[in-house]
């Protein structure tokens, strides 16, 4: 979901200048005329409101947006996420990346951040110069108190397609699980429901094939 003066791109968002990737963007956002930037993972099933999210970024004065949804976190699955603290008023106050400890109820990064394109490029030349690897380990763990920090916290449906496995599974629960399916039927707009009965149905019959496939290869 794009808007006037949103750029996207399909780098992961918390590790943008990981292995060159700052590098990258560095060469892209010059060329960038738009006051503001998006950087989003594509392996991600949701619906944000960009323009809102961008709104939300202007009124609080951040310099940078990260969208969270608020999950109930098992030990293994905090291994694999980043965990977003914040005060009342949105502003980030902790970071956790990956920790080993947690379980819980937490607000998880859902990799898609607003920021200004200026201060992107900032960014962006500060960790080539400093060979910075990580957006919340060395630019917002470091910073908070002095960076103006916010989350933008998603009430809609989302999942993580990180393997084939997953795929399979997230789709199953958007088609016999009725509450998720029409979470994410109500949370896209204007959306034709019999439109996405169809998309389902194919699904369906495609995710089939892919479970017979599996069985003959076991």
């Amino acid at each position: 979901h794009g808007g006037e003066g949103v750029d996207i791109f399909g780098v992961p968002a918390a590790v943008f200048m990981f292995a060159g990737y700052a590098y990258r963007i560095g060469s892209a956002i010059n060329r960038i005329p738009d006051e503001y930037v998006v950087l989003s993972d594509c392996d991600v099933i949701c619906n944000v409101d960009f323009n809102d999210m961008i709104e939300f970024h202007k009124k609080s004065g951040a310099d940078m947006t990260i969208a969270v949804k608020k999950m109930t976190l098992t030990r293994e699955m905090a291994k694999i996420n980043t965990i977003f603290r914040s005060d009342d008023e949105s502003r980030v106050v902790d970071v956790l990346t990956y920790p080993t400890d947690f379980e819980g109820e937490a607000d998880v990064s859902l990799n898609m951040v607003v920021m200004k394109t200026a201060y992107l490029r900032e960014l962006v030349q500060n960790a080539i110069s400093h060979n910075l690897t990580s957006l919340t380990k060395d630019v917002i763990a470091k910073n908070m108190s002095r960076g103006r920090y916010f989350v933008y916290k998603v009430n809609g449906y989302f999942a993580c397609i990180s393997s084939l496995s997953d795929y399979y599974r997230y789709s199953l629960e958007l088609m016999q699980d009725e509450a998720a399916r029409m979470r994410y039927v109500r949370s896209v707009r204007h959306a034709d429901f019999h439109g996405v009965e169809l998309v389902l149905v194919v699904a369906r019959q495609v995710l089939e094939v892919l479970v017979e496939q599996l069985r003959i290869l076991e």
